[in-house]
Order: structure tokens, then C-alpha cells, then sequence
């Protein structure tokens, strides 16, 4: 193969090369546009899931911890109204003279038992157990008045722990040194003493740390009562103006871990105070003040007048991989699409190259015969339905069989090749050119009448004869036949003139052009 015919064999490599780049190229920025939205939805989709999630879960806590706070609230008015009747000696107190002392503790004890009512006997159980510092005989008339109250709020710890099962305590803490405490337990398990006033659920309520005397939910302490580690939530009762003591239920850690856990939310939640520090955490929260980094996923929902907020964080690695595998799916639909696209597309371009293999002389790079018989019949039957003009040129090498025999038939096809190159820069856009068969070459000329075409002919002949080919430096002259389309005439009938006027051309010296008109 000669020197031009492989230069563009390797053009069209390269077109067919950077075509096939072109195509992978827009299908992979459309694979990762493709993939960058689905991941971004599916990130937004599990973000929209997870704070459903979050809510109900707050909700929850919120309607647990609310609950209480009524309660809390309920028990202070009962215990400000039981004041009030004790103060006017309006309460029963036989079960008081039951008061009993225990010198190995140094206090005074009312256990959970059957009492009963005077004379009617009617007998009733107490829900809790009374423990003081110092002796039942000691007691003052004011002291003796706020016990009777405090007895009197057995009911209502009652219904608050059955309310509540997950609570671990519910009591009255007095300044008068004693606690009325329920459910009961005996005076060697748990019993009041002074160290109770250090603890945090008494030291955040009283009113040198909380001057408003609203509701206080405490930090984490241990339960003096040997039932582990818990929150307590307190408020102060104030009577008369005068701060007399606390209303506190105790709510172990345990118990709000199982709140925490009750449904599955990706990520990890904690209940943090108004300083973010954590209360209660999962297993999945190391830090005792939550951090978080750029990119994580922070909820904070208040659940108890903001003294108490859910905070539930899911990092981002968390929620890139759950979009990730939620996306997987989606993603393996877009690579097989566009895979398929790309399947197409290379076959379309195979089945086009295979066509263009078919159409074109392996040698010149021109049309073949075969591909110029469709095109001119197209052309010719277009020609007919707009009476425009249509020429045919055959052109012939002349004594090409000497170049051949003289020389070679690879110098004859680098001489074949170079003339068809002169064809193609000589002739005009919309002209065809072909290799019409050994060293004969066809071109149709749409929109050109004989003289024009004869114009044609003749600077493509004195073109090729006024130039050398080959690094033989062989002169070479061409003989040319041209005709004209006639109405209703066909290819072969119109070829065959063209070819009559070439065959003219040689007999009368070669080198020259005729017309079938001159035949």
C-alpha cells in the first residue's frame, strides 16, 4: 500500500479512534451525572426517613417525659393543698402514733403496712415507706403537720408509679429531714440521712440553684436506694412563701436507654441537657459532650422544656453507604443502559463501516463501481422528477499498461492513488468520483450542462499531464469521455455514450476530452 492510502487508512483509524472517545466519554459523564443524582436523592430520601424517625421516636420521650412533668405538677398542688389541711389539723393522723424509732440508724421510721381508720376499721395499705433523721418523740407540731401531709400524698405516688412503671422512685424530700418515699422499701435497704441533701436531684431543685422553682431534670447520679444509676426530676413546693422541701420521681438510666432504643433509627441518639452534655446515650455515642463533624447529620428535638432535648446523630459515612446500597439498584439500571447505548452505538458504527468497506476501492479510497451505480441512479432519477442537468465524465489513464510493465504495479498503484487525489482536490463539493474499473475513473457532475463539464475535463487533463507522479517522476496524460443526461434516458444508456466518447478520445491520439455530441 502506498505512502497515501496508508496515511489515510491511519486518518480514518484515528476518526473512528477519537468518534468511539467522543461517545465513552459523553456516556461515562452521563453515568456519573446519573449516579451523582440518584446518590444525592437517595442521600435526601434517608435523610426525610430519618427525621420521621427522629420525630416519632421524640414524641414519644416527649409524651413519656410530659406525662411525668403533669404529674410532678399535680403532686405539688396535692402536697401545697395537704399543707394547708394539715396546717388547720384537718387530716387523719392515727397511723402517726405507729411512728417508730430506730436508734442503730438514728432515725424514726413509718413502714409500708395495714392501718386502719378508727372506729369504722377500715384498714388501708401504705404505698411508701417514712424515714427520718433524729426521734418520733422529738418531733415538732410543724414538722408533725408536714408528715401528715406528706402521708397524705400516698395516693398520688401511687397513681404516679403505676402510671409510669419505668419509674424507679417517686417522694417528697423535706427540710425537715425526712422523706416519704414509694414504692416501699424497708428501712435497711434505704433510709433518710443528711447525705441525701448532697445529692443532685435535691442540690439543682433548691432555690439557691433554681431562683424560678420550676421544674429541674438532674444529671446522672447514683441511686442511694441501690437501684443504679438515674435521672431524678424535681420541684421545690414553696408554702406560705416559705421553701419546705421537694417533689421528685427518679427515672433510671436503663429505663430511658430502652426508650432510647425502642425503634431502629440509623445513627445514634443521646438526651442532652441545655449544654448538649449527654444524660442518657446509646452504645453508639462515645463522648460525654456530643461533637459532630462537617457533613454529619444532627437532629435536636426538645423534650422537656428544653431542660431535656433528643439529639440524634447519624455520620456521614453512615448515611453515604445506606444511600450507597439503597442506590445500587438504580445505579446497576444506568450502567447497563448506557452500556447497551454504547453497544448500539458500536454497532451502528461497525454495520457504517462495514458499508463504507463496501462502497469504497480498497486502493484509492474512492467509490467503487458498485457504490456509484446506486448513487447515480439516485441521482439520475432525482434529475428526472426536476429536469436539472447531470454530466458523466469517464476519465482513462493513458498507456497504463506500459507504466505497469515498465515499472511495477505498485508504482502503476501509487500513480492510480495520485490521480485520484488530483480528482478529488480539482472537482467541486457536491461531484462524484469512482473508480470505475482497472485504470478508469467516473465522475458525475449534478447541476452541469456539456460545456460546463467539458471545462471540467479539461483542466483536470492539463492538471495531470502539467504535473510528475510517483518518486519516478512519470509523466502522465489522460484521455477523457463526457455526456450529458438526456430526458428519459437511463445510466447504462448515458454511461455507454460517455464511454463512446472516450473510446473517440483514444483512437484520435488520446490525451484529449470529446463529447458525445462529437461522436
Amino acid at each position: 500500500m502506498n505512502v497515501q492510502a496508508q496515511d489515510q487508512d491511519v486518518d480514518n483509524a484515528l476518526k473512528s479512534i477519537a468518534r468511539n472517545l467522543l461517545v465513552v466519554g459523553i456516556l461515562m459523564l452521563t453515568l456519573v451525572v446519573g449516579v451523582y443524582i440518584i446518590f444525592v436523592n437517595e442521600i435526601s430520601t434517608q435523610e426525610q426517613t430519618i427525621s420521621k424517625e427522629v420525630e416519632s421516636r421524640s414524641n414519644a420521650l416527649r409524651e413519656y417525659f410530659v406525662v411525668g412533668k403533669h404529674m410532678m405538677f399535680s403532686m405539688q398542688r396535692n402536697m401545697l393543698q395537704n399543707l394547708k389541711l394539715a396546717e388547720a389539723e384537718h387530716l387523719l393522723k392515727h397511723e402517726i402514733s405507729r411512728l417508730k424509732d430506730y436508734p442503730q440508724f438514728s432515725i424514726y421510721a413509718l413502714e409500708s403496712q395495714l392501718f386502719d381508720k378508727g372506729p369504722s376499721r377500715e384498714e388501708f395499705f401504705l404505698s411508701g415507706t417514712l424515714t427520718g433523721v433524729g426521734s418520733a418523740t422529738a418531733i415538732s407540731r410543724r414538722h408533725m403537720q408536714e408528715i401528715h401531709a406528706a402521708l397524705a400524698l400516698d395516693a398520688t405516688l401511687a397513681s404516679v408509679i403505676n402510671s409510669l412503671p419505668d419509674l424507679k422512685w417517686a417522694y417528697y424530700t423535706s427540710l425537715y429531714k425526712f422523706i416519704y418515699l414509694a414504692p416501699a422499701s424497708t428501712v435497711e435497704r434505704y433510709h433518710f440521712s443528711e447525705e441525701a441533701y448532697k445529692k443532685a436531684f435535691w442540690q439543682q431543685a433548691i432555690p439557691e440553684n433554681n431562683p424560678a422553682m420550676g421544674l429541674v431534670v438532674t444529671d446522672v447520679y447514683d441511686d442511694g436506694a441501690g437501684k443504679g444509676y438515674m435521672i431524678s426530676i424535681s420541684l421545690p413546693v414553696s408554702f406560705r412563701n416559705e421553701f419546705r422541701g421537694i417533689i421528685s420521681i427518679d427515672i433510671g438510666v436503663d429505663s430511658l436507654a430502652r426508650l432510647l432504643s425502642e425503634t431502629e433509627i440509623s445513627g445514634f441518639s443521646a438526651l442532652v441537657d441545655e449544654k448538649h452534655q449527654v444524660i442518657i446515650k446509646d452504645a453508639g455515642m462515645e463522648n460525654t459532650l456530643v461533637e459532630h463533624k462537617p457533613g454529619d447529620l444532627v437532629f435536636i428535638q426538645s423534650i422537656l422544656d428544653k431542660q431535656v432535648s433528643l439529639l440524634h446523630k447519624v455520620p456521614r459515612k453512615i448515611i453515604w453507604w445506606s444511600a450507597f446500597k439503597s442506590s445500587v439498584a438504580r445505579m446497576v439500571v444506568i450502567i447497563f443502559a448506557l452500556v447497551l447505548i454504547y453497544m448500539v452505538f458500536y454497532q451502528r458504527q461497525l454495520v457504517r463501516e462495514i458499508e463504507l468497506l463496501a462502497d469504497t476501492d480498497p486502493l484509492t479510497k474512492l467509490l467503487n463501481r458498485r457504490a456509484m451505480t446506486r448513487i447515480a441512479q439516485t441521482m439520475i432519477s432525482y434529475n428526472s422528477r426536476y429536469s436539472q442537468l447531470i454530466c458523466f465524465l469517464i476519465l482513462d489513464i493513458d498507456h497504463f499498461k506500459s507504466v505497469n510493465d515498465n515499472h511495477g504495479h505498485s508504482v502503476g498503484d501509487v500513480v492510480l492513488v495520485e490521480i485520484a487525489q488530483q480528482l478529488i482536490d480539482t472537482v467541486r463539493e457536491s461531484d462524484q468520483v469512482s473508480r470505475h474499473g482497472g485504470e478508469e475513473f467516473l465522475l458525475i457532475l449534478p447541476n452541469s450542462g456539456i460545456a460546463e463539464a467539458y471545462q471540467l475535463a479539461e483542466r483536470i487533463r492539463k492538471v495531470i499531464v502539467s504535473k510528475s507522479f510517483t518518486d519516478k517522476k512519470l509523466n502522465i496524460s489522460v484521455s477523457i469521455g463526457c455526456a450529458e443526461l438526456r430526458i428519459d434516458e437511463n445510466y447504462s444508456d448515458v454511461l455507454k455514450r460517455a464511454d463512446d466518447a472516450l473510446y473517440r478520445a483514444k483512437n484520435e491520439g488520446r490525451n484529449r476530452t470529446v463529447t458525445s455530441e462529437q461522436v
